[in-house]
């Protein structure tokens, strides 16, 4: 079974039982879903990504390294998004308040 467990230098994605050193992508434990990197939970990565969380494929935010599952405002190397339940939400178009000012989205994408 694969899952993130933690040992006496971190926390690492464990595949089969032995550390995965090669992965990179999503995994989940009893705390939640994670962004692993070369194999390892670094608790730093903070960004919108792309890959695949509770069988869904998607862009998702990711705090800490932790997907977190809110409705917001994130960016990426892309740009800035409108995030709906932890994932960019491409089908939206409308505006957005964020910080005090309101802005336009067009298919997930904010104009900034």
């Amino acid at each position: 079974d694969n899952t993130i467990a933690k040992n006496q230098n971190g926390w690492w994605y464990l595949k089969g039982g032995k550390v995965d050193f090669s992965y990179n992508g999503f995994a989940s434990n009893s705390n939640g879903w994670w962004y692993i990197e070369s194999g390892k939970v670094t608790f730093q990565k903070t960004d919108v990504i792309k890959g695949t969380v509770k069988g869904i494929y998607g862009w998702w935010h990711v705090v800490g390294s932790k997907v977190i599952f809110d409705t917001t405002v994130a960016k990426n190397s892309n740009g800035w998004w409108y995030i709906r339940g932890g994932k960019v939400d491409f089908g939206y178009n409308g505006n957005v308040w964020y910080h005090g000012h309101n802005y336009w989205v067009s298919n997930g994408w904010i104009r900034m």
